[in-house]
């Protein structure tokens, strides 16, 4: 004898939610497939339940903030092509409870201002992989852990990222903030070589920290990364702040 006797589906904000309910009709379960198509200029979140997330998503923002939020997923799949402008914000991961483990790849494009942040809200131990690429036309351009200086520690497991800035042009106040994680030696080595191997009009106004939790630091640099850093600093960087 089933205790289940109906299956019903029906939207649900931005996904596809699924009850499962029992005999006297009251839901005991949710389970949800991602549905987010947001459009330009206001705001948007993706939820999803268990397993994988897959999105594939091309937007162009001017006002207003976009979320990523699978709350149980394992694995953001994403394919995200994002432009940003006029200060507007792209946040991976919203407020807990949020379960992911890794995504990427998202390809965002930011003029004027705008702002990339991994974690909005309590944070996220589970994050340990980010694959991203950041390109920046004008002005200045955040790319933080954090909303509220980089440095919360609301991702502190992130350790695996893999990066590209295609082109940089730091008109204007920028920041790289990284802060509070447990960088491998390799993803600092990525990061430093990927701003190195930048397009880059001006990089004076960037300033980049990769200090605090448990990341590697600068008597672990590797070779490449090494060179990297003193590539950056006689370009003109603004700063590279690393752990000891």
């Amino acid at each position: 004898m089933s205790l289940l006797s109906t299956f019903t589906g029906g939207a649900a904000r931005n996904y596809l939610q699924f009850a499962l309910n029992n005999p006297n009709g009251a839901a005991v379960a949710y389970t949800g497939f991602p549905q987010y198509t947001g459009t330009s200029g206001g705001a948007g979140a993706a939820y999803g339940i268990f397993g994988t997330y897959n999105n594939l998503y091309t937007d162009s923002r001017t006002s207003g903030s976009s979320v990523i939020y699978p709350v149980s997923s394992d694995t953001i799949i994403a394919n995200h092509n994002i432009r940003l402008s006029g200060g507007t914000r792209f946040d991976i991961l919203g407020n807990s409870p949020c379960a992911v483990k890794s995504a990427g790849t998202f390809k965002i494009w930011i003029q004027n201002t705008s702002q990339v942040f991994i974690a909005d809200g309590a944070g996220n131990t589970n994050f340990t992989d980010l694959s991203i690429e950041i390109g920046n036309e004008s002005g200045g351009f955040t790319f933080n852990a954090d909303p509220f200086g980089g440095n919360n520690g609301y991702t502190p497991n992130l350790a695996n990222i893999t990066c590209k800035f295609p082109y940089l042009n730091t008109t204007g106040t920028s920041s790289i903030k990284l802060q509070v994680m447990a960088l491998t030696a390799q993803s600092v080595e990525n990061i430093l070589v990927a701003l190195d191997e930048a397009v880059y009009a001006s990089l004076a106004n960037l300033s980049v920290n990769l200090s605090g939790g448990t990341s590697s630091g600068a008597s672990a640099l590797t070779a490449a990364a090494s060179a990297a850093r003193t590539s950056l600093l006689a370009k003109g960087i603004g700063s590279i702040t690393l752990n000891p």
